[in-house]
């Protein structure tokens, strides 16, 4: 029957039949101990085969957050481990790939924050983190650049500001200067021996 069990690839049912074996039975209880070993690493085996099955295409879709959740408890000892690692660096390529060139797209249009955005998430280890590097780079210098102009402009903003308020100054000054000339000559008498 165990048999049976195993072959339908209900590994649980198998399990939970064999971990009834008393302990009384010593003998019969080590190997139902390593039976149950057994079918548990080919229960594990299967789902890592059934989860990276579904994580490629997950991968294909550019679902890489989905995928990533369906390999990320598959461990080193289990013999589909070598795959789920090459997943796993497509998978980071790929988005990367993608979001470098959503970065590159939005940087094109120097929306500066949305590039930035997806250059966070880019990997540093991934196959594309060159780049996101350059293009960092990029919009630094960018960044140094129009700072600097802004810097220029506000400089300039601010002389040309003076110059105006000097100019309506001396215009004050000489309409003040020009009405003070036209103004009629008054003589003040003073009788400096009494009224």
């Amino acid at each position: 029957m165990l048999s049976t069990i195993k072959g339908l690839n209900q590994h649980d049912d198998a399990i939970l039949l064999l971990s009834a074996v008393p302990e009384v039975c010593k003998e019969c209880y080590q190997k139902s101990l390593a039976s149950m070993t057994k079918i548990y690493e080919d229960k594990l085996e299967l789902n890592c085969e059934t989860n990276l099955a579904q994580a490629r295409s997950f991968l294909v879709s550019g679902r890489f957050d989905e995928a990533v959740e369906l390999v990320q408890f598959i461990t080193p000892r289990q013999k589909c481990y070598p795959q789920v690692k090459s997943l796993l660096t497509d998978i980071q390529d790929r988005q990367c790939a993608v979001l470098l060139g959503k970065a590159k797209a939005s940087w094109a249009v120097r929306n500066v924050d949305e590039t930035q955005n997806y250059l966070k998430d880019i990997s540093a280890d991934s196959k594309c983190s060159g780049e996101a590097i350059a293009l960092i780079k990029e919009i630094g210098e960018w960044y140094r650049i129009n700072e600097k102009r802004a810097w220029t402009l506000e400089l300039a903003r601010q002389k040309d500001e003076s110059r105006v308020r000097l100019a309506e100054i001396n215009a004050i000054r000489q309409v003040a200067i020009a009405q003070a000339k036209n103004q009629p000559k008054v003589y003040v008498k003073y009788n400096i021996y009494g009224w």
